[in-house]
């Protein structure tokens, strides 16, 4: 399956869960409303013994029943959504649930600070934001998760024994495997699923509390006094009848409660089986080094405790890891287990290993000597600087120094076909990328401060003095002092940068950018919106960027839009996305041939090209954001027209393409980046 195909599947999957869960809920409901209304029936029996046809119809067993069955729903409800409006703030709630902390941007901690680099390389591979990481600090087991309702606000967490007990290539490895979780779709499902048995898991709470209520009350001797003398009265009888049924009420719950977990927890356990061998088969092809995982595991295996963890809240979360968090691995267990017997995903991962565990003691991780492992085999690919691709001609907000290069290669995969599903040779790019940016860039995008100055200086129109000279006053009038006279210092320096690693500098000032509060936020928008104006006009490059921040940091919550839109009702959208697209340089009107090209993809469209003085930022943007309520298959139609408009003369700008990255960003697809001689399709 493909990236897109993958979203559908995930979406069904979802809906499938949501129903399997309706089931278990209506059963136990049905189980609770049956022994409440048997109930009644034993209470009837006592007291009149043989029934009557009066008798029977004057006892209230239906009333109970519906009521019963009532109460039992509106727990389960109200549980689920607890739990789910507890879990609303993404993978960092998550990350605090599980007593995670986050390990800062520009720590120099040495095995923090390789794991670090580790999920950059990984993200900009995949052409996803950089996640938040946090450290379990207090677990010794090798472990990870991955955990957010998007890729917006999802974060990786590791635990401590696996961040200084794997090597580098192990750790990258266990990164790609989370990085498939995040890719597929798999966050949404686990968070939902966590949702959906918290809530059936409340009713044996619920059991356990109406028990052990009682329970204490008789041990205490509350009820002793009061309902065993001689002449206790009718109403002490009536109560103490009450009591009984709590506690036989508490009973039960407890058991039709603990059933519908366990069927619950079947359902989990299935679903989470499956993705586990889908994410470790996606970690080998991300990084073409399967000893990477496949060791990690035998190191698992190796230790005492392996990936069990000892926070309380790991059993809510099991199905979230990296390995096994919970149970002892014992057989009656087996069908509970969220994941495949190590055994059995190690044999997947090399066929030729003999079953022998390693012992992680003996091989303890020095992040200062273990270098990145080079890719190898099939899709491995040296790592080049500079973008692929022809530039139609320089527009005016691109280096002198960014030449027109020609993509020859018509055999190497069409770019779009990696969307969502990175191979090793974005690996190696993404590497490269981050080791050819200046080291003042790279250390300043990792501080809240430095972040927001290189944004500033990413935007800084140094091929004109006066326009940068004006953005400058903006900055020195209204932002911190610190802020921008480093923005002034870098500024000459992101001038000088190869065009096609602006966009992943960009991203690596992400993580940073998040740190800040939604009043800074917001004001960060302000003024990147007022430097932007400086010039009185919009660049493509400055939409592009705006529309990375925009959609990872200022709206994040636009991820969780339903995607239920369809094409038909959109085509005039996708015109005006076109027309952009299609532009010979940026500056003149569309390209017809090119606008056809992008049209022939979705079967023609009803519009003309738009003339360039027509197409505004604002309409350019509402028509992006009205495309990204589409489906996953609508949206890969959008994505290909894209793509066929802007290589239709077989030639790829670094511009165009920045620009066609931020659409992708935009509509919530992950577009790694091009590879030297790659076509786009």
């Amino acid at each position: 399956m493909d990236f897109f195909e993958h979203q559908d599947a995930a979406r069904k999957g979802s809906r499938r869960l949501v129903w399997l869960f309706a089931l278990a809920v209506t059963v136990i409901t049905l189980g609770v409303a049956m022994l409440a209304g048997a109930g009644v029936l034993l209470i009837g029996a006592q007291e009149h013994g043989a029934f009557t046809a009066q008798a029977w119809h004057a006892l209230p067993v239906w009333q109970t029943a519906g009521l019963a069955a009532a109460i039992t729903l509106g727990m389960i409800a109200c549980g689920s959504l607890y739990k789910t409006a507890q879990l609303s703030g993404g993978g960092a709630a998550v990350a605090r649930s599980l007593q995670a902390q986050p390990i800062a941007p520009d720590t120099t901690d040495p095995y923090a600070r390789r794991l670090l680099n580790v999920v950059e390389e990984m993200a900009l591979a995949a052409g996803c934001p950089v996640p938040a990481v946090y450290l379990m600090e207090n677990e010794g087991a090798i472990n990870a998760f991955a955990a957010g309702w998007s890729r917006d606000d999802a974060v990786i967490g590791v635990t401590r024994g696996a961040m200084e007990r794997l090597t580098r290539d192990e750790l990258q490895g266990v990164v790609a495997h989370e990085f498939s979780h995040i890719l597929h779709g798999d966050m949404r499902l686990n968070l939902r699923m966590t949702g959906l048995v918290f809530g059936i898991l409340g009713l044996s709470v619920l059991g356990t509390l109406l028990m052990r209520m009682v329970a204490q009350g008789a041990t205490h001797g509350r009820y002793h006094g009061r309902y065993h003398r001689r002449d206790r009265s009718s109403n002490d009888g009536g109560a103490m009848a009450v009591i009984a049924g709590v506690f036989i009420g508490g009973t039960l719950l407890y058991i039709v409660g603990s059933l519908g977990v366990f069927f619950a927890r079947l359902i989990q356990a299935a679903v989470s089986r499956q993705r586990e061998f889908l994410a470790d088969a996606s970690a080998v092809q991300y990084t073409r080094n399967p000893e990477g995982i496949g060791h990690a595991l035998m190191k698992i295996g190796g230790l005492a405790h392996g990936s069990r963890l000892g926070t309380a809240q790991a059993s809510a979360f099991q199905h979230l890891f990296f390995g096994q968090a919970t149970g002892g691995g014992h057989r009656l267990s087996a069908g509970l287990a969220t994941h495949p017997p190590l055994g059995d995903r190690i044999a997947r991962l090399l066929p030729a290993w003999d079953g022998r565990w390693e012992d992680p003691s003996k091989a303890h991780a020095h992040p200062e000597r273990d270098a990145p492992r080079a890719a190898r085999g099939p899709g491995a690919h040296p790592a080049v600087s500079g973008l692929a691709g022809v530039q139609r001609g320089r527009p005016a907000d691109t280096p002198a120094s960014d030449e027109p290069r020609t993509a020859t290669d018509n055999q190497m995969p069409a770019a779009l076909a990696f969307i969502g599903d990175p191979g090793a040779a974005h690996l190696e790019r993404a590497r490269a990328l981050i080791a050819g940016l200046p080291p003042q860039l790279t250390q300043a995008a990792r501080t809240r401060a430095g972040a927001q100055a290189v944004v500033f200086a990413l935007l800084s129109d140094h091929r004109h003095p006066e326009v940068a000279a004006l953005q400058q006053a903006h900055l020195d009038q209204h932002v911190d002092t610190g802020v921008a006279q480093l923005s002034a210092h870098l500024g000459p320096v992101a001038a000088t940068l190869d065009p096609a690693a602006r966009l992943p500098l960009l991203d690596l000032t992400l993580p940073a950018l998040k740190t800040m509060s939604p009043h800074d936020r917001r004001g960060f928008e302000a003024h990147i919106d007022a430097v932007i104006a400086a010039d009185q006009q919009l660049g493509l490059f400055e939409w592009a960027l705006r529309q990375v921040l925009w959609r990872h940091l200022i709206g994040p919550a636009a991820a969780r839009v339903r995607r239920t839109g369809r094409l038909k009702h959109h085509r005039a959208e996708l015109a005006v996305l076109l027309s952009v697209l299609s532009r010979v340089d940026g500056l003149g009107t569309a390209s017809g041939p090119a606008f056809a090209a992008g049209a022939r993809v979705v079967g023609g469209l009803d519009h003309e090209p738009t003339v360039s003085h027509s197409v505004g930022a604002a309409r350019l943007t509402d028509a992006v954001d009205r495309l990204g309520t589409l489906t996953p298959a609508d949206t890969r139609q959008v994505i290909h027209a894209c793509a066929a408009a802007v290589a239709s003369d077989g030639l790829v700008s670094v511009r165009e393409f920045a620009l066609l990255r931020a659409v992708a960003e935009t509509l919530d697809v992950p577009m790694p980046p091009l590879l030297p001689g790659q076509r786009l399709g």
